[in-house]
């Protein structure tokens, strides 16, 4: 009897909508080693460079290290978030489907599941690399011996190569998110909705230390809050997996007091920058009261709202916990 050979998945026409999905992270890499090639032929090196390297350089002073070179902010920074918006696009999807789509069919996991499990997933992966090169950057910049470090000698006009790059990739992996809810064919109004305005929320605080000149404080505040999402995320995902409940309870007390640490951090920072270092400082440029006074309410109001969200979900499970004890 002939063995028979199982149908191969048909392919969906090519350039419809979900061709394009489907290939989105081959097209994206492609876009983006074409770039690449322009550095290689001096006709297209000026172009290519406007999208791969950061722009604005400031020629160091002399006798000051060539390698420790800085740069400004400005317009054609948008053409740079541009390219690395491609480029996450594609490290999005060669994470998707090299590891959380094989991590989910070995799991057997709901639908409902299989897409918080890679929103998280994605998430959790970058808030721990950006909290390590956070970190690094603080110490490199002495913020963590010198915390004074954050607000004398304004203004704050030029950043170091390593910090713009922080920052450019920052912007970038939050602007991708908005073609991903396309490419992830998310059909979810709430999760549109909700994805959609967490993103906005970051690129408006990230985007305005950046372009205001506020980006020491700020490199800290995201550095702090990556920190707590990390290990919100890693509970959040444990629950995926097949651990024992005391391990739950456990991972939920280190998360606890993970979190309202990063909120009570962040206010004192909020406070120690805006209201008693920078105020000291001349006003010139972004640094003057309305804006400090702006700038604070957006990140105290920001951890109020994180705490109430914190102290809601905790009192709804403390609830539930009570009603299955009273069931028993």
């Amino acid at each position: 009897m002939a063995h028979r050979r199982r149908p191969e998945k048909q392919q969906p026409p090519v350039f419809t909508s979900e061709w394009f999905i489907e290939n989105h992270g081959d097209i994206a890499a492609c876009i983006v080693v074409f770039f690449i090639l322009g550095l290689m032929f001096q006709f297209t090196k000026n172009f290519a460079n406007v999208f791969i390297a950061l722009q604005y350089p400031v020629e160091p002073a002399e006798g000051q290290d060539s390698e420790s070179s800085s740069h400004l902010i400005g317009p054609r920074d948008f053409i740079t978030f541009f390219f690395y918006t491609i480029c996450l696009i594609v490290w999005h999807a060669a994470l998707q489907e090299y590891v959380f789509d094989k991590g989910v069919r070995k799991l057997n996991l709901s639908k409902t599941r299989t897409s918080k499990f890679s929103e998280h997933g994605q998430l959790l992966v970058w808030f721990l690399i950006s909290s390590c090169w956070g970190i690094y950057l603080a110490a490199e910049l002495e913020f963590l011996k010198k915390p004074a470090n954050l607000y004398i000698d304004w203004p704050h006009n030029k950043l170091p190569w390593e910090v713009k790059l922080f920052y450019v990739f920052q912007l970038s992996f939050w602007l991708h998110q908005y073609p991903e809810l396309y490419l992830q064919k998310i059909r979810s109004q709430n999760e549109i909705y909700s994805r959609s305005i967490y993103s906005l929320a970051y690129l408006v605080l990230i985007g305005a230390t950046y372009s205001l000149g506020f980006w020491k404080s700020g490199l800290v505040f995201i550095t702090l809050h990556y920190c707590g999402e990390t290990v919100c995320l890693a509970l959040n995902l444990s629950c995926c997996f097949s651990i024992s409940k005391q391990v739950h309870s456990n991972l939920s007390y280190v998360t606890c007091g993970v979190f309202v640490s990063v909120r009570i951090l962040s206010l004192a920072l909020g406070v120690m920058v805006y209201y008693l270092g920078l105020a000291r400082q001349e006003d010139q440029g972004w640094n003057n009261p309305v804006i400090r006074a702006t700038l604070f309410s957006s990140i105290a109001s920001l951890q109020l709202y994180q705490m109430w969200l914190f102290l809601k979900n905790r009192v709804t499970k403390w609830r539930e916990n009570k009603k299955g004890r009273k069931l028993l």
